[in-house]
């Protein structure tokens, strides 16, 4: 049996079977590749006489399935790998994991370049979609009868969608929260049902924070690492990071927004914030604030 052969083979049987186990790790993405690996030699006359259609047939198809995750996640990955694994003979899938999603990347590319790639990967890269290194999962989706569309988080289904094709399917989602001491919060006189705006975070973040011989040895703010929380703070300030023709930068500008307020103000909020708290990164990142 060639790739191809193969390909036909899982993508009918294993159809989306993923989505049960994949509930209890709601997103980065669930993505199939376009090209499949190279082709494997045609087989000879005899060697096909002797293995027969049937055998063929009654052969598990192994696929290759890339992603990188560590901690609980990995874990629950390959739990659910060899859930799917054990409730059928028909299709075998071989997690190989990388230390994280940028070594997914790199190696994916490599694996594009040779022509021997994956026939499954943890991702989430929409360019690479539009550049068709992926395959859509539509005709994978209306061939499944137990597909259902409200399994899936919408949002997160959504954004799965590129130019109106699912390339994606989610497989966990990450949400930001906020925690905080109640010690620290009493011993400071805050009421926590008074951090409703980013200035009143920052006010009792720099309540908190402590300092000695100009080191800041508690910091009242963590949020997690990534840009994304210095876009919410302009974002809430009403700032712009272009213009809505798409054609002017304003993440600095001091006016010109549309809700006729500084996009600069929150940038440079964020600024004097930088000494009250401290960004966190990888698995320590979820938004800690107030420790």
């Amino acid at each position: 049996m060639n790739w191809s052969q193969a390909s036909m083979t899982w993508k009918k049987r294993l159809r989306l079977n993923w989505k049960g186990g994949m509930s209890l790790v709601l997103a980065t993405s669930f993505a199939l590749l376009t090209a499949c690996g190279t082709q494997a030699p045609a087989e000879s006359s005899t060697t096909a006489a002797a293995s027969g259609t049937e055998a063929q047939a009654k052969d598990p198809v192994e696929i290759e399935f890339w992603y990188g995750l560590g901690g609980n996640l990995g874990d629950n990955m390959k739990k659910t790998i060899d859930a799917f694994n054990a409730s059928q003979n028909e299709v075998v899938v071989k997690g190989i994991v990388q230390a994280d999603y940028t070594e997914t990347e790199q190696k994916l590319q490599a694996a594009i370049a040779s022509k021997k790639v994956p026939a499954a990967v943890l991702s989430s890269n929409i360019d690479w979609a539009r550049k068709g290194y992926y395959a859509p999962m539509d005709e994978m989706i209306a061939a499944d009868p137990n597909f259902k569309k409200d399994d899936f988080i919408q949002t997160f289904l959504n954004q799965g969608q590129v130019d109106g094709k699912q390339y994606f399917l989610p497989m966990y989602g990450t949400t930001q929260i906020m925690y905080y001491r109640m010690d620290t919060f009493k011993e400071n006189g805050i009421d926590p049902a008074t951090l409703t705006t980013w200035e009143n975070l920052a006010e009792a973040a720099a309540k908190i924070s402590k300092q000695e011989n100009g080191k800041t040895t508690f910091y009242g703010w963590e949020p997690m690492w990534g840009r994304d929380n210095m876009i919410d703070a302009v974002l809430g300030k009403g700032g712009q990071i272009l213009s809505d023709d798409g054609k002017t930068v304003m993440i600095d500008s001091r006016n010109g927004s549309r809700h006729g307020t500084c996009s600069v103000n929150g940038l440079t909020k964020t600024r004097l914030w930088a000494f009250i708290m401290e960004v966190r990164a990888g698995s320590t990142g979820t938004k800690r604030l107030m420790m």
